[in-house]
């Protein structure tokens, strides 16, 4: 039996502020939040770089996933959305298939010149952004930053709120991971939300962690100009000084030429915190030698207060203690790259998703894979 279509579109509020000043507001069906915000940042977005549109369904034990990151239907030409508006009929039709299936999708606000949900595959972005998740005690630091310069889109989350500001010149991704940092640290924002390869839920999208809320559009300002990006760059706080990084351990797995069967087990035998110091550098820069523990690496944890152990020893490899982590997240190297990438452990990605991922994982740790032929 098909799913009413009230329970797929239901009437949401949305103020907008039109390009002539005007304020039109009241309540829309959530498709048309959909299509506002992939609207608004996919004009932003050059012709020839991308949109990433995330979507995966949440499922009881393994929690919210992705299942598009790999795939090219996960990602839009963006830049189209400027003079074609069959692009942006094309991209909402996709949302809605996803809604249709009840899959949960989040939207990435820096272009991509890769079709590709990497950091190496960002090119950069016309605006900054911000995952404000105070949802009960409110946010001072956020509030006082927004006085001074209005978002030009707020969407709540269904948790939290996201806020995006324009920027009056494009800036690249080298200068965007520095702003966000600097951003997510004056509006006390969760720092994971924003990397520059990050994604964030959609407007017009259930959000699945409570079964009774929508994503939607607060508020839209399309009349407002950009902030200019020398000004609110002088408005966010320094990052701190970078903590001194102990002596890099040896690593004698490193340039073995290994077939794939031995560079998996190889892998394997990998510490911890080596491997988390290959595969996620920035968390590692709060790693805590004392407790072990540094934030979740799951992408759906906003994980404040550092909960995931990084144990010596390869054989229990890492968890996350964390009571709000979606999916208990813990494992082996592999593990914590399908958790980084998909949001699940690797036993829930497919043969051809595992085999792509364990490549990333060979690289990263230095380790060969010998090349075979067809006898």
């Amino acid at each position: 039996m098909s799913t009413p279509r009230s329970t797929q579109d239901p009437p949401l509020p949305i103020a907008v502020r039109l390009p002539d000043g005007t304020v039109s507001q009241g309540e829309v069906p959530a498709s048309v939040h959909r299509r506002q915000h992939l609207g608004f940042l996919a004009s932003r977005v050059d012709p020839d770089d991308w949109v990433e549109l995330a979507a995966g369904p949440r499922d009881p034990e393994q929690g919210w996933y992705f299942v598009t990151r790999r795939k090219p239907e996960g990602f839009l030409p963006g830049g189209r959305g400027r003079t074609d508006q069959r692009w942006l009929q094309q991209a909402c039709q996709t949302a809605d298939g996803h809604v249709a299936r009840s899959m949960e999708m989040s939207v990435s606000y820096a272009s991509r010149h890769t079709p590709a949900g990497t950091r190496d595959a960002v090119r950069g972005a016309q605006l900054l952004w911000a995952d404000d998740d105070h949802r009960d005690d409110g946010n001072p630091a956020c509030d006082a930053f927004c006085e001074q310069f209005p978002p030009h889109l707020i969407v709540a989350s269904g948790g939290g709120r996201h806020l995006a500001w324009l920027l009056e010149r494009f800036v690249d991704c080298a200068a965007l991971a520095d702003l966000q940092e600097r951003m997510a640290l004056t509006v006390d924002g969760d720092p994971a939300a924003a990397r520059p390869e990050a994604v964030l839920r959609l407007a017009g999208t259930r959000n699945g962690k409570y079964p009774d809320r929508w994503a939607r559009i607060v508020a839209m300002d399309l009349h407002r100009p950009a902030h200019l990006t020398d000004q609110i760059t002088a408005a966010l706080r320094p990052k701190p000084a970078p903590k001194p990084r102990p002596t890099p351990k040896a690593r004698p797995w490193a340039g073995r030429d290994s077939s794939r069967d031995e560079a998996r087990d190889l892998a394997r035998t990998v510490d911890p915190e080596s491997y988390f110091d290959a595969l996620a550098p920035r968390l590692m820069d709060d790693f805590n030698p004392r407790t072990r523990k540094v934030c979740c690496p799951h992408p759906d944890h906003h994980d404040r207060t550092p909960s995931c152990h990084v144990f010596p020893d390869a054989d229990r490899g890492w968890r996350c203690f964390g009571g709000n982590c979606p999916i208990d997240a813990g494992g082996d190297v592999f593990d914590l790259a399908a958790v980084m990438q998909y949001g699940v452990k690797a036993n829930a990605l497919t043969a051809e998703q595992f085999t792509s991922l364990a490549d990333d994982v060979y690289r990263a740790l230095g380790i060969h894979v010998r090349e075979t032929t067809a006898s």
